[in-house]
């Protein structure tokens, strides 16, 4: 069979992974993550024999018209992973795919809090996916019976068949290495050297509760990890095979078992990889010790969710940090020679002008070497979705958002201390170069955002 694993052409490029689904221009630094959901899906198709292609079309450039005529040369399947801000783009290209005779598969956050209704609305989707699709695909393409596949919706005659919800992969090292052949390494790269750069899940799940997170309902309550050995397994295949050797350890609490991230990093001293990486982190699962241990395995930056510098605020959304743990925690990875990255998010739940202007000062007080402020995405079937919202008008807060920006990076001392830390410390020349072309696309950011603050004055 032939099959097409497709992030659809969309107005919007939006970063689709499970738990946050940000449209790309938010972020200080627009950085591409490969389609790691299409990657696992393409290896299961692949190990099942399957002519398969993954497009990207938001990153590749690739436009509607064109996503279209690829259809044209015929397929059995179109597999499209939905995202709520997309879903119009997202939905054309799976019924012109039906329309060709083609069978239609969806997947992600969207397909699964909205299945049924989407099935109800949209008579050219032939499956829907719900949580984890992995082993729910490889089912379909089986042959296994409709009724027998769990985590599956679909219409059935007049009806709809809904079967029972399928539990979550505990055994991660028995998925394949997603298959990086299939996607265009080259567009994918480490904005701070402009080499190829690709996403290692590492692990799934999170036991913590944020009210406005998407991680528990699509992976889970209980962290699950792959194997060391699994991991620099992959890592070593990045290498060897892609020539890749800059990397983003994806996982939903990736530093909450010190135990395992010790391992890890003991592993990749080991085998004595020269490698560089990226990994998220919570303030209150880090020690002294394990950044160390990460720095010396390689880790460049760590990046921190902290929400808010609004006590009140953090316990209402379930965060289940505080401000001091987040200033150890910064202290402490700055002084292991880590990079650190902070994210906030305005306009949560029971936000107003005056929390959020605390959250913009307690940025400045954490004093991180990158950050973002996101503005707050209230999902449907989160808690923060049923929570008391924030009653600020959305110019209003955009405004808040790109002042926030400005008055951050645009101080000098900031700006003097981004040029030692990033261009005067750069690694090579191809890694200057990089730099530099990163802080040009920065700088005509902030200099957008400074221009929208003067048109609203």
């Amino acid at each position: 069979m032939k099959i097409l694993l497709l992030h659809a052409p969309s107005k919007i490029k939006i970063s689709r992974t499970d738990r946050c689904q940000v449209d790309t221009k938010d972020f200080t630094v627009g950085m591409r993550f490969p389609p790691i959901n299409l990657m696992y899906l393409g290896a299961i198709s692949k190990r099942e024999g399957h002519e398969t292609t993954i497009i990207d079309a938001p990153f590749e450039g690739v436009s509607e018209r064109r996503c279209i005529e690829v259809l044209d040369q015929g397929f059995d399947y179109v597999v499209s992973n939905l995202s709520l801000q997309t879903l119009e783009d997202d939905l054309y290209i799976l019924k012109q795919a039906k329309q060709r005779g083609v069978k239609t598969i969806s997947f992600g956050y969207i397909s699964t809090i909205d299945d049924t209704e989407l099935i109800k609305r949209y008579p050219f989707i032939d499956y829907i996916i719900r949580g984890e699709p992995e082993i729910t695909f490889e089912e379909i393409l089986k042959g296994v019976p409709l009724e027998k596949i769990k985590g599956i919706t679909a219409p059935n005659g007049n009806g709809i068949i809904r079967n029972d919800d399928r539990e979550f992969n505990n055994d991660l090292d028995s998925l394949p290495f997603p298959s990086r052949d299939l996607i265009k390494n080259d567009i994918y790269r480490d904005p701070a050297s402009g080499k190829p750069f690709t996403t290692i899940q590492a692990s799934r799940g999170c036991n913590f509760k944020c009210t406005f997170c998407l991680s528990r309902m699509l992976n889970g309550e209980k962290i699950r990890y792959s194997s060391v050995d699994n991991v620099v397994n992959e890592i070593q295949s990045c290498i060897t095979d892609f020539n890749i050797s800059r990397f983003f350890f994806r996982g939903d609490t990736f530093t909450a078992d010190k135990r395992w991230i010790m391992n890890l990093c003991r592993e990749i001293i080991k085998r004595g990889l020269k490698i560089t990486w990226y990994s998220n982190s919570r303030v209150n699962t880090i020690d002294r010790e394990m950044a160390e241990a990460m720095k010396e395995a390689g880790c460049k930056v760590i990046t921190y969710g902290i929400e808010s510098g609004n006590d009140e605020i953090l316990r209402y959304i379930k965060k289940d940090i505080t401000k001091e743990q987040a200033l150890k925690a910064i202290s402490l990875t700055k002084e292991a020679g880590i990079l650190t990255w902070t994210c906030y998010i305005l306009g949560l739940p029971r936000d107003n002008e005056e929390t959020i202007e605390e959250t913009i000062r307690f940025s400045k007080e954490i004093d991180s070497d990158l950050l973002d402020y996101h503005r707050f995405l209230p999902f449907r079937g989160t808690e923060a979705y049923e929570q008391e919202q924030c009653k600020i008008e959305p110019s209003i807060l955009n405004n808040m958002i790109n002042k926030a920006y400005t008055g951050y990076y645009l101080r000098p001392r900031i700006m003097l201390r981004q040029i030692n830390t990033f261009f005067l410390k750069a690694d090579s020349i191809s890694d200057f170069l990089g730099i530099c072309r990163t802080g040009g696309m920065v700088m005509k950011r902030l200099i957008g955002r400074y221009i929208n603050i003067k048109g609203r004055g």
